[in-house]
């Protein structure tokens, strides 16, 4: 039996392949950012660029149509109803799972989606920190001997830092004997990116966290030596936003109307407030520059800030105007749907035609010509990517009166990060990996799973690439029986 190798993985959400080099450059966590690690350093694609899609490709090592979540959301055509994604809806084990099933022990910290939890005899998990309504472990209330009985949801330095402290003291029990795999997520930068997004090109405006970020690497790296960073998409700046539904209901496919039946009924959650805009004034502005220059400046410098110290809420815009779901023949439900459903299939070749004709829209294709899998039925009928490389980022679902409104955003983007620090770069070719542009997230877990030298699953979807690049031949296994056994016994005990 081969001997088998032990690694951390240090999941840092939205960390961009592009600013590796800036980060070193600016001497941000040396230990994460140096030239070695740069030389093994990867571009990762993730189609949709979403943490709740690509971390479960990430960790799976198989695509959203086979492991069967999309994005936050869901669309329900039977129902014409969003719903939202839940761990019940994973249908493919996470590396950790795998892992734990062969004999081997697993430290999971924030396995997504992360609500409910699978426990198993060799798996230790701690889920507090990106969805999961409560906090929850494995073993029962472990969470609670080294963090908050609440979901922290850090959001400053502070709580990062008090979040930092709880997950230090967790791995100093646990590295005294250290498991097979260690899987962390922080959804660090990603948070910060959003609420402060001077931070994305600036990062030493939050150089106490990722200090301390780079202390827990350091302690993974001595402790374990196999170490690898990988984040789940990029993060960019914008300046124009597409809107999907105005296109819908400018060609008739889509009816707009001011209900919202059918939509989610926590779609702006109790931290924000939401102020909404006829579209015809909202076209005038826009129209006009006035929103531009003059209102979204003082909005964003002025009136959010304040409203935010006063109310503790995060003020947001929106239009008043929805596409009506009960009726629609093409839907575009939620902000990052990316994609639309149609109703009738007999339209499929003309919403792809029209929306090609649309610039700004990098990828426009038929869900089959992208993913695969037995839950393909939960992916939008036709993906629809922006142009993220030219400053295109498609908008929310709601109908703002034209299709591009130039504006500033900052959002996800398809290039997420791939670190290999290990010790025994024999194990694969990193040459062969470097020759590329450019991997899929799908290649992360089983690139892992080859470097530990354990059984791979059988539904992986880059074999021929992971059999290339690893130095022997790699043995399958079905793992997914066991994996919904686990999810049904969660259920039984719920």
């Amino acid at each position: 039996m081969l001997l088998m190798e032990t690694i951390a993985v240090l999941g840092l959400d939205a960390l961009p392949y592009n600013l590796l080099k800036t980060y070193a450059e600016k001497g941000i966590a040396p230990n994460i950012f140096n030239q070695r690690n740069l030389d093994h350093s990867f571009k990762i694609r993730a189609i949709p660029p979403v943490t709740p899609a690509s971390w479960p490709s990430i960790m799976s090592g198989v695509n959203p149509g086979k492991h069967g979540i999309f994005s936050f959301s869901g669309f329900d055509k039977l129902k014409r109803k969003v719903f939202y994604y839940n761990a019940l809806h994973l249908m493919h084990p996470r590396i950790t799972e795998m892992i734990a099933y062969e004999g081997g022990r697993a430290l999971s910290v924030n396995p997504i989606m992360d609500y409910p939890i699978f426990p198993h005899k060799n798996l230790v998990i701690v889920s507090n920190m990106f969805f999961t309504p409560k906090p929850l472990s494995y073993p029962k209330n472990l969470h609670e001997k080294y963090f908050s009985t609440e979901v922290p949801l850090p959001k400053n330095t502070e709580s990062y830092i008090k979040y930092l402290n709880g997950l230090e003291a967790l791995l100093e029990e646990y590295l005294r004997d250290p498991p097979s795999l260690i899987w962390i997520n922080l959804n660090f930068p990603d948070t910060m990116y959003h609420s402060n997004p001077d931070t994305l090109n600036n990062p030493e405006k939050v150089s106490t966290i990722w200090s301390r970020i780079d202390k827990l690497y350091k302690t993974l790296k001595q402790t374990v030596g196999n170490v690898v960073t990988v984040s789940d998409h990029g993060f960019s700046k914008y300046n124009m936003r597409i809107s999907i539904n105005d296109i819908l209901v400018n060609h008739k496919l889509a009816i707009p109307t001011r209900a919202k039946k059918g939509y989610a009924t926590h779609t702006a959650p109790d931290r924000f407030s939401v102020i909404k805009i006829n579209p015809k004034i909202m076209n005038f502005l826009i129209r006009t520059g006035l929103k531009d220059y003059v209102l979204s400046p003082f909005v964003r410098k002025v009136v959010k800030p304040l409203y935010a110290k006063l109310r503790g809420k995060k003020l947001i815009f929106g239009s008043s105007y929805y596409i009506d779901l009960q009726n629609s023949k093409v839907l575009y439900p939620t902000l990052y749907s990316f994609g639309v459903y149609i109703m009738d299939e007999n339209l499929s070749e003309k919403v792809v035609s029209i929306f090609k004709k649309y610039k700004g829209l990098s990828l426009v294709e038929h869900k089959t010509k992208i993913f695969s899998g037995e839950y393909l039925d939960r992916i939008p009928d036709i993906i629809i990517i922006p142009d993220y490389d030219k400053g295109y980022v498609v908008g929310p679902p709601d109908i703002v009166g034209s299709v591009y409104t130039k504006t500033i955003v900052y959002d996800h983007d398809l290039w997420g990060s791939m670190i290999l620090d290990i010790e025994n770069m024999e194990l694969v070719d990193i040459d062969y990996l470097k020759s590329l542009d450019f991997v899929e997230n799908t290649v992360v877990a089983p690139l892992i799973q080859c470097i530990m030298k354990y059984p791979l699953s059988v539904y992986i979807d880059d074999k021929e690439l992971i059999e290339k690049v690893c130095s022997y031949k790699p043995e399958y296994k079905n793992y997914k029986g066991k994996f919904l056994v686990s999810k049904k016994l969660a259920i039984m005990k719920k």
